[in-house]
């Protein structure tokens, strides 16, 4: 309606182009109508002049039928033959000629042109006639072959006296026999007679037939014909209910028309015959026709103003509709609309100004794209706290422009580390990368997103409600958790807007954040921070128990240490990076056990080291499988020192274990052994890993702790039975080396169900 509205704008291109063609209708509509005029007024005189041209016509055709009998009729009656059968009688007959002059009038007779049914050759001295079958008796014929009541043979043999060369009877019904006396179809005949002036002797009857002639000569169904004599009486007419018309007001006239009880009268005389032909038309044939003709003007003239109105709105539109086009292009140049037209001219200027909008396109997408580096490098320096001095970057960043945090972290699993090498690995990272950027860029319009690590990913988001950013991020979640075999993300997104001013602050929060998420192997998405609570292996796994293990290579006891405290942190509800940490911190104590004995740990700090490996662990289940691993492989180590056949090291730790009960020293053994003290201890310490104190108070403390475990034997006993001779010497320790005092290590293994508690909980 209101693109309507537009289009009948007085001042649119559209309505001048409208009226201007209205106008030029307008112009040809007013000479249409006077031309209507016009013809309306000389319709009459056309319709007159038709009806003559028709009577003429059949006029014409009457006439020289007649003049073509005529003719031959009157160049028998002059053949010189003729006198020798004017006063034949039967004695007197000359068949010869009779058959001669047969043949020529069934010649006559026969010719269908003629629309002749008989002739007759009359003799005025002789009792016999000739006819187109033969000689025949004059009364006979017209009693018995040709009767009619109208004309007897008594009329026929009053005729030799006519005035007239050629005469004309009206037509009569004629009843018509053979020679067997069989009745033939009766015929209406218009007697025609044509005598010698000169010789009234003979004379030539021929009968046309008078509704074959009014058939093959009338043009028009609707006309009423008549033929009138020169007496006044009808000849022929073609509708027995018209009465005889009246013409005393045209005897002067040769032809015309007159109208005559609603009738219309159209006449012609003939001068050869003295005949006068009659069309007569009914006035309301006429007027139908005038009334149709003026229905076929009108309907001619509607048709004319609806066309030519349609085909003015046609053109207006087809005028109108590229400039319109055009036009909205220029005012949306980022929605062009396809001009269709075959007009070069709208063409040119449809493609010029395509051409100039998508220049104008690709510039502000160039422009567009540097801004949004602009500000990706103004939110990453303002990220890492790097003041920024670029005025550009100011230009591009409202600093009270409020916005969503959100970090992507990216998580791979086992299956993926070891399924894939590392180029198809990298594949990967960009890959989900890619993804990630392009999943923000359709759904967060405005965006920057920011690769801040090779797993880390940052877009900060410009976006009302923190709903809307929930449920658009549920929709990546759904995804990844469905599409996603080899590894899922951890989106931390922080609840309460940030501005540029707090950006490293919020960001750093939002870090954090990331720490928060559950052990398993899920995308997650985090809105808030766990409580921070120490996770350090110390309270969980007593360090000189720990450590007197590891120094031994027990490793089914680190092992059970370790997978204990990994289910107490799994109980609490642990998140994955104090998992990690905790892994850290005992991959880092290991790692110090083993430079300590002095052992070869390039084996276990290859390409793919420890730290590496429990990046890819998200489950309980995968740490267990790794501890597994790693600590096997570090006893394994710490043993294959430990049983290296070296006889000093091994007389001194068979000696300990078997005599740690007594009082040792290390003088004690390097004057058994014949050496110095000092070398004993660096000799031991070298090859051994640990001192001769360490690995003695490690074996005495370690059958302290079977005895309490194993009954309810008193603590001084317990500690004069390991070798200590003061209890209290005893309990500090052992206090020292497995972080408790005997009575409560004794408590902790007779209930089996206790377990340490997680520190901070």
């Amino acid at each position: 309606m209101i693109k309507t509205l537009r289009l009948m704008d007085k001042n649119s291109l559209f309505f001048k182009l409208l009226v201007s063609f209205l106008i030029i209708i307008v112009v040809l509509l007013s000479f249409n109508i006077l031309s209507f005029l016009f013809f309306k007024t000389s319709i009459n005189e056309e319709l007159i002049q038709s009806n003559r041209f028709i009577l003429n016509k059949t006029v014409d055709s009457y006439e020289k039928q007649i003049e073509l009998i005529n003719k031959n009729m009157t160049n028998i009656i002059l053949d010189s033959r003729i006198n020798l059968l004017k006063n034949m009688t039967n004695d007197t007959l000359n068949y010869e000629i009779i058959l001669q002059m047969n043949k020529e009038m069934a010649s006559l007779a026969s010719n269908e042109m003629l629309n002749l049914d008989n002739v007759l050759l009359a003799f005025k001295s002789s009792d016999y006639l000739l006819d187109k079958d033969g000689l025949v008796d004059f009364d006979k014929m017209f009693s018995t072959f040709l009767v009619s009541a109208q004309y007897p043979a008594n009329f026929w043999k009053n005729q030799f006296n006519l005035p007239y060369h050629l005469s004309v009877f009206p037509a009569a019904e004629f009843k018509k026999y053979n020679q067997g006396k069989i009745p033939s179809p009766d015929v209406e005949a218009i007697p025609l007679l044509v005598q010698n002036l000169l010789d009234k002797q003979v004379y030539m009857i021929a009968f046309l037939n008078a509704d074959q002639m009014f058939t093959n000569y009338n043009y028009v169904n609707t006309v009423k014909f008549q033929i009138v004599g020169r007496d006044g009486n009808i000849v022929y007419n073609s509708d027995k209910s018209l009465a005889t018309v009246s013409m005393d007001s045209e005897t002067n006239k040769q032809e015309g028309f007159f109208k005559q009880d609603n009738v219309y009268y159209f006449y012609k005389k003939s001068n050869a015959t003295g005949l006068t032909y009659i069309n007569a038309i009914p006035y309301k044939t006429v007027a139908s026709k005038i009334v149709q003709l003026n229905y076929v003007l009108i309907a001619v003239l509607i048709v004319s103003i609806v066309a030519s109105l349609a085909i003015s709105i046609f053109l207006s539109a087809r005028f109108n509709n590229p400039f319109q086009k055009i036009i909205e292009t220029i005012k949306n140049p980022d929605k062009p609309i396809p001009v269709t037209t075959k007009i070069l001219e709208f063409k040119l200027i449809n493609e010029q100004i395509h051409n100039l909008n998508k220049m104008n396109r690709d510039f502000n997408s160039d422009i567009a794209a540097k801004n949004k580096l602009l500000k990706q490098y103004g939110y990453l320096r303002k990220i890492k706290n790097i003041e920024t001095y670029l005025d550009d970057i100011r230009n591009v960043i409202d600093p009270a422009e409020p916005f969503f945090i959100c970090l992507f972290q990216f998580n791979f699993s086992e299956k993926f580390i070891n399924g894939f090498d590392s180029a198809e690995q990298n594949e990967a990272f960009k890959y989900l990368q890619a993804m990630t950027l392009s999943y923000a860029a359709d759904h967060f319009p405005g965006s920057i997103s920011m690769n801040i690590e090779k797993e880390l990913q940052c877009t900060i988001i410009f976006e009302s409600s923190f709903q809307n950013v929930m449920d658009r991020l549920s929709h990546l979640k759904q995804w990844f958790h469905q599409d996603m075999d080899y590894g899922f993300l951890t989106i931390a997104v922080k609840p309460e807007k940030s501005k540029f001013a707090n950006l490293p602050i919020d960001y750093a929060e939002t870090l954090r954040m990331i720490q928060s998420r559950k052990l398993n192997e899920e995308t997650q998405i985090v809105t808030g921070e766990i409580k921070e609570f120490d996770i350090s292996v110390q309270p969980v796994i007593q360090e000189k128990e720990f450590w007197e293990n590891l120094q031994h290579g027990n490793e089914a006891n680190l092992i059970g240490l370790v997978r204990r405290s990994l289910h107490l942190m799994h109980k609490k509800s642990a998140s994955a990076f104090q998992f990690q940490q905790f892994a850290n911190q005992v991959i880092e104590r290991v790692i110090k056990g083993l430079i300590a004995g002095q052992q070869d740990i390039s084996i276990i700090l290859n390409e793919n080291s420890p730290y590496e490996q429990i990046k890819y662990c998200h489950t309980l289940e995968q740490y267990e499988r790794f501890f597994a691993r790693f600590l096997a492989e570090s006893t394994r180590l710490i043993r294959n020192k430990r049983e290296s056949n070296d006889s000093i090291v091994n007389y001194v730790t068979s000696y300990i274990n078997q005599h740690y009960s007594k009082d040792i020293s290390l003088d004690l053994l390097a004057d058994q052994l014949k050496l110095s003290g000092g070398y004993l201890s660096t000799y031991f310490k070298e090859n051994f890993g640990c001192t001769f104190s360490e690995y003695l108070n490690e074996v005495r403390i370690h059958k302290a702790k079977e005895l309490l475990s194993g009954d309810e034997t008193s603590i001084n006993l317990i500690s004069s039975k390991v070798g200590y001779q003061n209890v209290s010497s005893f309990i500090r320790m052992f206090k020292r080396m497995t972080g408790m005092p005997p009575g409560q290590y004794r408590r902790l293994h007779l209930n089996s169900e206790e377990t340490v508690p997680l520190p901070g909980s």
